[in-house]
């Protein structure tokens, strides 16, 4: 509805996200923009001043070389300051010898789901989780502030609804975070509504979820939702589980997280218990796994109302998403990886990359599409990722032009993603929407105006939470 030269709309739904992830983005060195591992040296260098120094953004796709940083390019910088750096994806990071050090690892190791690379420095996926618990924790008031900075971020692009992965972002205890966004919910300090995908570290922490009565409670505003688990790594990161080698890398086929059993266990707990599952996979691989188990569980535990959903399935092949549809598996997706991924899937992929980020193909075959942006992993803005939708290209590789056109969809398309997909796969499409944002433009079928566009306001429940 047009008013005074402003557009109003539903507010957005965003169906797999971080929020705490990008509130604590403040405290956290950015590298997103990094071309170099030397302009990383320099870009660390102001900040020694830190007792530790954490940061997050580098892509090597994105360097001249290709090269991923190491521990003795960091050591250049500080050998005596704890240092890790997160890759953009969040499924790798390299460390100086200080943080090594510090994890008091004496010999390279395999972790189940990860690895460990002392000479360079690089952990991957599970084995992150050992730098989570050196790191300077932070407390209740830390995580507060940050889901504060989060929820004024989120307004500000037309957010008012999300589904976050929040649990293991720092090394607290569950619960804790719970009562963080619960607290904050009734003092009225967060406004986007959030509904958990809760992820846990060990099996053990789920099973406690359970006995104590947490699936489906609801704070108001606050619910805890599906179960989330992450089943393999990042196709940047050459982690993610494929049933084929990495084009730019003979002999590697990425990881799995979970062997089958251990992974049984968690969907049978969750469709006992009546809640979702939001997974993780990106390779066909992991996503062969997903169906694999799924399929056994279901059986076992006669659950047959579910709502379960691949996160990602960028390598779903059209024979998988065929199964998909046949057991009722729907896909949370992300066009907005096209910004930074198109540019690498010649040397991941090959000639493999023609079956790859199909999503137009799994809305039509009565998928539930979720839109998502997995934020901070990208920019968590629904006007960019409905370019990337529209467009299948990247904004800033331009040049490389569109990725498999025939998937683009039309702005009504990716809207109905954003709105009817989104409701259906948060459980909500029988609840009043009671949400409104207003633009300074109308969404129309031009992709670039549509990335210009700016919220002037966001109304929920009648009451205006932000304004520009």
């Amino acid at each position: 509805m047009k008013k005074h030269g402003e557009y109003r709309i539903p507010g957005f739904m965003d169906s797999h996200l971080h929020y705490l992830g990008i509130g604590m983005q403040a405290d956290i060195i950015p590298l997103y923009h990094i071309t170099s591992v030397r302009e990383m040296m320099l870009h660390l260098k102001p900040h020694l001043h830190r007792p530790q120094m954490i940061g997050r953004g580098w892509n090597q796709n994105r360097f001249d070389d290709r090269l991923m940083p190491t521990k003795n390019d960091l050591d250049q910088v500080s050998r005596d300051i704890p240092m890790v750096m997160y890759r953009v994806c969040g499924h790798v990071a390299v460390v100086n010898s200080a943080m090594l050090e510090r994890l008091n690892i004496e010999s390279e190791s395999q972790i189940s789901g990860g690895s460990i690379d002392l000479e360079t420095g690089i952990i991957t996926e599970a084995a992150l989780r050992l730098i989570d618990d050196q790191l300077q924790a932070v407390g209740l008031e830390d995580i507060k502030r940050y889901l504060i900075q989060a929820d004024r971020l989120l307004l500000q692009e037309g957010l008012t609804d999300v589904m976050s992965d929040d649990f293991i972002v720092t090394p607290l205890p569950y619960e804790m975070i719970i009562q963080a966004i619960s607290e904050l919910k009734m003092e009225k300090k967060l406004h986007v509504r959030i509904t958990e995908q809760v992820h846990f570290r060990a099996l053990s922490d789920f099973e406690d979820f359970i006995a104590k009565g947490y699936p489906h409670r609801d704070y108001g505003g606050f619910r805890l939702g599906p179960l989330k688990l992450l089943l393999d790594g990042s196709l940047g990161g050459r982690t993610a589980r494929l049933n084929f080698d990495y084009h730019d890398a003979p002999g590697q086929r990425g990881m799995l997280v979970y062997p089958d059993e251990v992974l049984k266990r968690y969907f049978d707990l969750a469709n006992l218990a009546g809640m979702d599952c939001h997974i993780h996979a990106i390779g066909d691989g992991a996503i062969d796994q997903f169906l694999r188990v799924m399929r056994a569980s279901i059986k076992d535990t006669k659950r047959t109302d579910h709502r379960h959903a691949i996160i990602h399935a960028q390598l779903a092949t059209r024979a998988q998403i065929s199964e998909m549809q046949a057991l009722g598996v729907h896909a949370i997706v992300q066009p907005i990886f096209l910004e930074s991924d198109i540019a690498m899937l010649d040397d991941r992929l090959g000639a493999r990359k023609s079956e790859s980020y199909l999503f137009r193909t799994m809305a039509q075959s009565d998928i539930k599409v979720g839109m998502s942006t997995d934020a901070p992993v990208e920019s968590f803005s629904p006007f960019h990722n409905l370019y990337a939708a529209m467009t299948r290209q990247s904004a800033r590789d331009h040049q490389l032009g569109p990725h498999l056109q025939e998937e683009a969809f039309t702005l009504d398309e990716a809207l109905r993603c954003y709105q009817a997909h989104n409701r259906y796969l948060f459980r909500q499409e029988h609840e009043a929407f009671d949400s409104e944002i207003t633009l300074d433009r109308p969404l129309s079928d031009d992709p670039d105006e549509i990335r210009q566009t700016q919220v002037i306001e966001v109304r929920i429940k009648d009451e205006v939470v932000y304004h520009r």
